[in-house]
């Protein structure tokens, strides 16, 4: 009934919030922020690390929130408005002492995380109810690819501020505007129009029913220990962009400026890559995307010239497009009429691989090279694509006779 209107105000949604998300990128903009502060690529490397665990673990609650909430527009609504008061805290930190900046950060973006790991069940839960299974490709598709465009702006705007802002006044700036567009796509959010409510009827315990299903499907078993694997491919994450300042000399300015090959790549194949997984499956987009991760931190590993490291970063964006849209749908569909509790059970499920990932790289980046967590990188997104591959099923159908 309200299909349009509610299609209309998330793509503006996602718009807004991701365009706000690169004035805090944890690729650029934050790694960028503790590289100021302090030398250690530990601490640099944290930051994906403290956002994947957080995310990933926190879901289970979002779930559970859903599964016994009576009024879901109330619960979308109070929820999502949760991460937006972490990233105003985080406004005043540069402003802090200098010794207060560093544990005062990794609080509140821990914070920050757990808050958007609790969301994001509530999120799916919001998309199967206001789309079909065979529209939510092409949605995330065309916010993919609207957010890519206007990323191009608002990349290029941090990296002005950056550029042009002494320290801290640059990141203050950053962070402030980064709250603001976050601000402004809660409310878009806020004007999502849900159709009526199913009529209640006993379920059983959404605690209880968690273990039922890991016994009961194979597949899901197996996709999650192929994740895992993954998983080990976000290790050099955190370090695309500021390693370049070292290695080819650049400013942190001219560093961010690089950042905007991500969202061309969503230009390029965010819409294109929603529809072939509209038609074809999103299993075939994840084993495509998981094989340019391997191409992405092999060219990141060995890039003779800052033109062809660019290159890698353009190949970067299209793995990290399919791991944050994609992926959602398969398991959405992999759940059929328990979306909320798969999605939530599959990241607390892989939550300790991603945070043993995420503790290797930054260890290993510290005490040898980051040139060797690239390739660490580049072998588990090729050995997770073969398994991908060969070992876990399409679930399209699944999906398709419970809607």
């Amino acid at each position: 009934m309200h299909a349009r209107w509610n299609y209309r105000f998330n793509v503006v949604e996602g718009v807004l919030f991701t365009s706000g998300t690169h004035f805090m990128s944890q690729v650029s903009v934050l790694p960028l922020f503790v590289a100021s502060l302090t030398d250690s690529k530990f601490l640099i490397g944290l930051i994906p690390t403290l956002f994947l665990l957080g995310t990933t673990a926190t879901q289970v609650l979002g779930a559970a929130w859903v599964a016994h909430g009576r009024d879901f527009r109330r619960t979308f609504v109070l929820a999502t408005i949760l991460p937006r008061l972490f990233q105003f805290a985080l406004i005043g930190v540069p402003l802090l002492p200098a010794g207060w900046r560093l544990p005062c950060f990794f609080l509140i973006f821990a914070g920050y995380s757990a808050m958007m790991g609790i969301n994001f069940p509530i999120w799916t839960e919001m998309v199967s109810r206001i789309l079909p299974v065979n529209e939510r490709g092409g949605f995330v598709g065309m916010r993919a690819s609207l957010t890519g465009a206007t990323s191009l702006l608002t990349i290029a705007a941090a990296s002005w501020l950056l550029a042009n802002l002494s320290t801290p006044w640059s990141f203050v700036a950053c962070f402030a505007i980064a709250w603001l567009l976050g601000t402004a796509s809660w409310g878009c959010m806020a004007m999502t129009r849900f159709p009526p409510a199913p009529a209640p009827k006993e379920r059983p315990s959404f605690w209880r029913k968690l273990p039922g299903i890991l016994r009961e499907d194979a597949n899901f078993r197996t996709y999650i220990l192929v994740r895992m694997l993954l998983a080990g491919g976000t290790m050099g994450t955190a370090f695309t962009i500021v390693h370049t300042l070292p290695r080819f000399g650049l400013t942190m300015g001219q560093a961010n400026m690089l950042a905007i090959a991500l969202p061309m790549a969503q230009i390029a194949f965010g819409y294109l890559g929603g529809r072939i997984a509209d038609r074809h499956g999103n299993k075939v987009m994840l084993v495509a995307g998981s094989v340019i991760g391997a191409m992405a931190l092999s060219t990141l590993l060995i890039a003779p010239s800052l033109p062809v490291y660019a290159l890698g970063l353009f190949l970067l964006g299209c793995v990290l497009h399919v791991v944050a849209g994609l992926e959602l749908n398969f398991v959405m569909e992999l759940g059929g009429e328990r979306q909320a509790s798969y999605a939530s059970l599959f990241n607390l499920a892989i939550a300790p691989a991603t945070f043993l990932a995420g503790m290797l790289g930054a260890t290993l980046a510290d005490r040898f090279s980051v040139s060797l967590v690239f390739g660490l990188s580049a072998l588990c997104w090729a050995l997770g694509a073969a398994a991908l591959f060969a070992l876990v099923r399409e679930p399209r159908q699944k999906a398709l006779s419970h809607a």
